[in-house]
């Protein structure tokens, strides 16, 4: 039985440094990309993919980018059909961007893009709609941000308690306050961390109105004053990479299947002070209509009922326990069994860094899915039928992954950042119809899992693996799967340095082979378009990419790109934003 030691908590007055803007230009990373104006950071109207605007709007008229000249010496041509267009306020300096998702947040059958940024703090709607001439305009919205909001480690969008409205999940990897041991001792380093629910006023009420979104604070049973002391970075800022430290990822989806969208966080505990050490995959169970109701209760095979009721409470449940560092997490369903389950990558173990979490519910039922012990004075159920199968090693740092389906089988892929090796990599999901050797795993005859899916005995068979691009020595941070060409075949977007790169699967003789690379534009200073590429060699380190997502903003039926850009020179306070990439491919004049 593990025993957590007793804190209490006070605001953290005394660190308003830990969000205050990194003034050393570059933080000795590779984030990528962003849109810059003149040569002194002013912006410049333009048409081009620079991602400056018409007359100050954030519309979608004008030109896409020019070809390159056929003298370009550097080698990294640019094949960008991508022009950048600004979604948050153009002349307000909301800093620190670090996470983009994307939902139809009115209803109005309009793509909206919902963005958590580490500086300033805010939670923001960007919601889509038209000005008189029929142009893209975004409507900015706050919803919430600071005290508890600080320091974020994700941001994802779901009907949470079932009312129809969708509402806004946020990891908090800080809260902004110090946890005191009773015995004295603190650690100002360590972060203390939640997770929080922006919850819409619905049909009934007004989105727009910041003012009428409720916020929830799961009350967490592991400790008693519902915040998680979480381990503090290693060598870089967690503001600035939400992998560092404490809470460092977040995924939702129904995992149970009751009740609505459960949530999935990674946990990185310290030793000392006030904490346990053990580093934790956790999966909270939704109360569904009851979900605002914050408090949280242990759960085991005996609540089976219950959740079937709805619940009145959050159930928490660890599906590892502790596990080495945890960098990010993501939830679907690899074995193709009708659940989700979780895939994690890890930082510092010498195999298995890239694992999942098999889902035993459609096999075994919801008591199967609950059996487990408690652990932590009873306070969280450490669940015994979770399968943990590889998905491959990585030597070095696994950083941030994504998952989509690379190689167009109809399977989910996974896309990962070795951040400290500068790779971008990705692994195959194993299929028994596969034309590439050796298939994995041996033959399923029975076919147990119904569709052509081989499930093996045997826990430790790693997937097979391709380098997307090796960077070396820079090093890649964001990534996004999608198709950006309207081909029918998922590319990826990579950011890296201060590049931004996609990458087309259709070049090689197969999507096993290497991929091409297109360069969509650079983030310099003195350079910020795309028509003039700079080489890798001379982009700016100093900006950092943190989050992507590819879908069709505008509605054209083109995916685009989303992308958040955080500037780290000078202040490091200016010029940051979020930018839409909006893809001009398929323009006459382009």
């Amino acid at each position: 039985m593990i025993f957590h030691p007793r804190w209490i908590v006070v605001t953290a007055l005394a660190l308003s440094t830990l969000f205050a803007g990194c003034s050393s230009p570059g933080a000795g990373t590779g984030n990528t990309g962003n849109t810059n104006g003149g040569n002194d950071g002013s912006p410049t109207p333009s048409n081009d993919a620079a991602g400056f605007f018409v007359d100050g709007s954030n519309n979608v008229e004008g030109e896409g980018p020019r070809q390159p000249s056929s003298d370009e010496e550097d080698g990294e041509e640019t094949q960008s059909h991508f022009r950048g267009i600004q979604v948050d306020p153009r002349y307000e300096d909301t800093a620190g961007a670090k996470f983009v998702t994307h939902a139809d947040i009115n209803g109005d059958g309009m793509v909206d893009i919902i963005t958590g940024h580490n500086q300033s703090q805010p939670v923001q709607l960007h919601i889509q709609g038209r000005d008189q001439d029929g142009n893209v305009v975004f409507d900015t919205v706050t919803i919430g941000g600071t005290l508890p909001i600080g320091t974020m480690a994700g941001v994802e969008v779901a009907d949470m308690d079932q009312d129809g409205a969708l509402d806004v999940v946020v990891l908090v990897k800080s809260d902004g306050t110090i946890a005191f041991c009773l015995d004295g001792e603190s650690n100002s380093d360590n972060f203390t961390g939640l997770i929080a629910i922006l919850f819409s006023p619905g049909p009934a009420g007004d989105i727009t109105d910041g003012d009428q979104w409720q916020q929830v604070i799961i009350q967490d049973s592991y400790s008693p004053f519902n915040n998680r002391w979480g381990k503090p970075q290693d060598q870089l800022r967690a503001i600035d990479f939400p992998e560092e430290g404490g809470y460092t990822s977040l995924a939702v989806g129904e995992i149970d299947g009751v009740n609505g969208p459960d949530i999935v966080v990674t946990s990185n505990v310290p030793i000392i002070p006030c904490g346990t050490g053990l580093n934790t995959v956790e999966l909270w169970l939704n109360p569904g209509n009851n979900a605002r109701n914050g408090d949280s209760q242990m759960i085991n095979s005996n609540a089976v009922p219950a959740l079937n009721m709805p619940p009145t409470f959050w159930y928490p449940i660890w599906l590892d326990i502790n596990a080495p560092l945890i960098r990010d997490c993501g939830i679907y369903d690899v074995d193709g069994d009708g659940d989700l389950d979780v895939v994690a990558a890890h930082s510092n173990t010498a195999t298995q860094n890239i694992r999942w979490y098999r889902n035993p519910l459609n096999e075994q039922g919801l008591n199967a899915f609950l059996a487990g012990s408690f652990q932590n004075d009873n306070k969280a159920l450490f669940t015994s039928t979770w399968e943990q199968r590889p998905i491959g090693t990585v030597d070095g740092d696994v950083g941030n992954l994504v998952i989509g389906d690379m190689d167009n089988d109809g399977f989910d892929d996974v896309l990962v950042r070795a951040f400290g090796q500068g790779v971008a990599m990705w692994f195959r999901r194993p299929t028994l119809d596969t034309d590439v050797d050796p298939t994995f795993p041996p033959d399923n005859p029975d076919n147990t899992a119904g569709d052509n899916t081989p499930v093996p005995d045997r826990f430790n068979f790693p997937w097979q693996v391709y380098v997307l691009d090796d960077f070396s020595p820079f090093r890649p941070v964001g990534l996004a799967i999608g198709d950006l060409t309207n081909d029918g075949a998922n590319d990826a977007v990579v950011s890296v340095g201060g590049a931004l790169y996609w990458f087309d699967s259709t070049v090689g003789i197969s999507v096993f082979d290497e991929w091409g690379r297109d360069f969509v534009l650079d983030d310099t200073k003195e350079n910020g378009t795309t028509d003039d590429p700079t080489d890798i060699d001379f982009v700016d380190n100093g900006t950092l990419i943190n989050n992507m997502i590819v879908v069709d903003v505008d509605g054209d039926g083109v995916n685009d790109i989303v992308a958040t850009f955080d500037r780290r020179v000078d202040s490091g306070l200016a010029d940051d934003s979020v930018v839409w990439f909006r893809n001009t491919l398929f323009e006459e004049n382009n």
